[in-house]
C-alpha cells in the first residue's frame, strides 16, 4: 500500500474537560514586629493570594502560590485605642485530584481566600487560620487533520461536503499596567501610615477589531490611612484606568472572544510633597487578561472517493468536537441591611467597605443559565464608644439569569461573579449596603462529525465488470454518485448515457442504464 497525495486541513479546537475547585488550608502563627504596639483586638484581615506555579501531573494538579496578609488591629495607646496594621507573607501549595488529567491539557486557575480567622495568642503573637479556594478550569486541546482534496491523480471520483467548525484561532495572555499619584489636599491631615490598601477590578472590557484586540479595565483602590499626630482615620478611593491594544491576526469586530481578568498587583506607598509632608500616595496596579479567540471555520472537505482503475481505502473517523455555544453576562443590583448585635457599638461613621461575590449554585433551566450566589461583606465603622472601631460582616444573596442560545441540560458551563461596586451607609441601627454584581457565563456543547482523515492506495485488483450494461431501478435516497461508485463508473458517464441534466437529483422508480464494459464516446 502507498499513500496518495492529499490536501489536508488542520482544525485546532479546545474542549472544556473539567471545572471545579480545591481547598487549601491556611494556618500560621505570626509575631507583632518590635516597631508596632501590642495587639488588643483584631479588626480585619485582608488577603492577597497569587498563584506562582501550576504543574499538570497524571490525575493531579499542583498549584503553588504566595499570600500576603494585612492585619488591621487595635492597640492600647495611653487611655485610648488606636488603629495599626502589620503585613505578613507566606506560601501555600496543594495537590488537587482531577481524574483523567493529562500532561498535554491546559489548566487555568485562580485563587481566593474563602474565609480567614485571626486569634490573639498573646499581645505579641496572633494566629491566622483559613481556607484558600483554588478555582480551576481544565481544557483538552487537540487538532483534527482532515482531507480536503486528492491531487495529481487521474480517474479519481470525489464527493465533497461543506462543514463548519469552531476553531480556536489564537490565545494570548496580555499584561495591563497602571500607575497614578494621589496628593492629599490640605483639607485633610497629613498621612502617618497607610493601614489598608485594597484593589478591585471593575468595568472590564474587550473589543475586537480588524487585526487587533483592545483590552481595558479599571482598578479601584480603597485606602484607609491614619492621620499624623492623631488616631483619626481617613479613606481615599481612586480609580486607575488601564488599556492596551494587541495585534491578532484575522480578527474582526464580530469574532468570538473569551476573556478573564486577574488582579496581579495593587500596591501603594507614601511619598513626601514639596513641603516634606507625607501627602502623596503612589498607586501601582497590574492585571493579567487571558484572551482566547474563536472563529467559525467553514471549509469544503472530502466526503468520499474512489478510482475506476485502482482500489483506494478511505479512512473515516467519528469525531466529537467542542462547539462554543457562546458567552454572556448579566448585572444585578442588590440592597440589604446588616443588623448589629446587642453587644455591638453604635456606628457613627463608615470607614471602609469590602465585598466578594461567590456562586453557590448554577443550573440550566428554560434555555437559560441561572446562578445563585451571595456577596460576603465586611464593614469597618467608627463608634461613639471606647471601642473606637468595630467591624460587622454579613451576606447578601443575589440571582442572575444569562441568555445563551442553544444551551441544553448537558451543556458544560463556567459561571463566575465579581463586584462592580459596593456602598455602605448608616441607616438607623443598621448598615445599609448596595452592591452591583456582574455574573458571566461560558457554554460549550459537542458536535459529532464523520470526516475523512486519510486516503491510501490498496494493493488489490479492481473488480472486473460483469456486463457491458446494467439496467438499474432507482431506489429512494439513491444518488448518481453512490451508483457510480457501486458500479465503478463515473457520474458523468451515467448522466450522459441517460441524458440526465440535473446530476443532483434522480427520481425513485426511474430505470437507468449503468455502463459497464461498453465505452461511452
Amino acid at each position: 500500500m502507498e499513500n496518495i497525495d492529499v490536501v489536508r486541513e488542520n482544525i485546532s479546537f479546545e474542549q472544556l474537560f473539567n471545572e471545579g475547585n480545591g481547598e487549601t488550608v491556611l494556618k500560621g502563627e505570626y509575631l507583632i514586629p518590635d516597631t508596632h504596639p501590642d495587639v488588643y483586638k483584631v479588626l480585619a484581615v485582608d488577603c492577597k493570594p497569587y498563584i506562582t506555579n501550576k504543574e499538570i501531573l497524571k490525575d493531579k494538579l499542583l498549584v503553588e502560590g504566595e499570600i500576603q496578609y494585612n492585619v488591621m488591629y487595635l492597640a492600647k495607646e495611653d487611655e485610648t485605642l488606636g488603629a495599626h496594621s502589620v503585613t505578613y507573607n507566606d506560601k501555600f501549595s496543594n495537590y488537587i485530584d482531577i481524574a483523567g488529567l493529562e500532561h498535554n491539557m491546559v489548566c487555568e486557575a485562580e485563587c481566593d481566600v474563602e474565609h480567614i480567622y485571626a486569634t490573639i495568642i498573646n499581645e505579641r503573637k496572633i494566629s491566622l487560620d483559613g481556607i484558600c479556594d483554588i478555582i480551576y478550569e481544565v481544557y483538552k486541546t487537540d487538532t483534527l487533520d482532515l482531507v480536503k482534496d486528492i491531487e495529481s491523480q487521474k480517474n479519481v471520483e470525489m464527493k465533497k461536503k461543506i462543514e463548519t467548525f469552531d476553531n480556536m484561532v489564537a490565545s494570548k495572555e496580555i499584561d495591563l499596567q497602571g500607575t497614578e499619584n494621589i496628593t492629599i489636599g490640605t483639607e485633610k491631615p497629613e498621612i502617618d501610615t497607610i493601614l489598608k490598601c485594597v484593589g478591585m477590578i471593575h468595568k472590564k472590557d474587550v473589543k475586537a477589531a480588524d487585526g487587533k484586540i483592545t483590552c481595558s479595565c479599571f482598578v479601584k483602590f480603597s485606602i484607609v490611612y491614619r492621620a499624623k499626630g492623631t488616631r483619626d482615620l481617613y479613606t481615599v478611593d481612586e480609580d486607575i484606568f488601564m488599556n492596551t491594544d494587541e495585534d491578532f491576526e484575522n480578527t474582526y469586530p464580530d469574532i468570538s472572544v473569551l476573556d478573564s481578568f486577574e488582579l496581579d498587583k495593587a500596591d501603594c506607598d507614601l511619598d513626601s510633597d514639596d513641603l516634606g509632608e507625607q501627602r502623596i500616595i503612589n498607586l501601582s496596579a497590574a492585571v493579567k487578561a487571558k484572551i482566547k479567540i474563536y472563529d467559525k471555520t467553514t471549509i469544503e472537505i472530502l466526503d468520499d472517493a474512489y478510482m475506476t482503475d485502482k482500489v483506494i481505502g478511505i479512512k473515516k473517523d467519528d469525531v466529537s468536537l467542542a462547539a462554543l455555544l457562546g458567552d454572556g453576562k448579566s448585572e444585578s443590583i442588590v440592597k440589604d441591611n446588616l443588623y448589629l448585635k446587642e453587644e455591638d457599638s453604635v456606628p457613627v461613621e463608615i470607614i471602609n467597605t469590602k465585598g466578594k461575590a461567590e456562586i453557590v449554585d448554577k443550573k440550566i433551566e428554560d434555555g437559560k443559565i441561572k446562578a445563585e450566589g451571595f456577596v460576603k461583606i465586611e464593614v469597618i465603622y467608627r463608634t461613639d464608644s471606647e471601642d473606637y472601631l468595630n467591624m460587622i460582616t454579613g451576606e447578601v444573596p443575589f440571582n442572575a439569569n444569562i441568555d445563551i442560545n442553544n444551551v441544553k441540560l448537558n451543556t458544560k458551563i463556567v459561571v463566575k461573579s465579581f463586584l462592580e461596586s459596593i456602598q455602605a451607609a448608616i441607616e438607623a441601627n443598621t448598615i445599609a449596603v448596595k452592591v452591583t454584581v456582574t455574573t458571566t457565563a461560558k457554554a460549550w456543547g459537542e458536535e459529532n462529525k464523520n470526516c475523512v482523515t486519510d486516503v491510501e492506495e490498496l494493493d488489490e485488483e479492481v473488480p472486473k465488470k460483469k456486463a457491458s450494461i446494467t439496467i438499474y431501478t432507482v431506489q429512494l435516497n439513491d444518488t448518481l454518485w453512490d451508483l457510480a461508485k457501486k458500479y465503478n463508473t463515473t457520474v458523468e458517464n451515467i448522466a450522459k448515457i441517460n441524458e440526465i441534466e440535473d446530476e443532483s437529483y434522480i427520481e425513485a422508480g426511474k430505470k437507468l442504464i449503468i455502463p459497464g464494459r461498453a465505452l461511452i464516446s
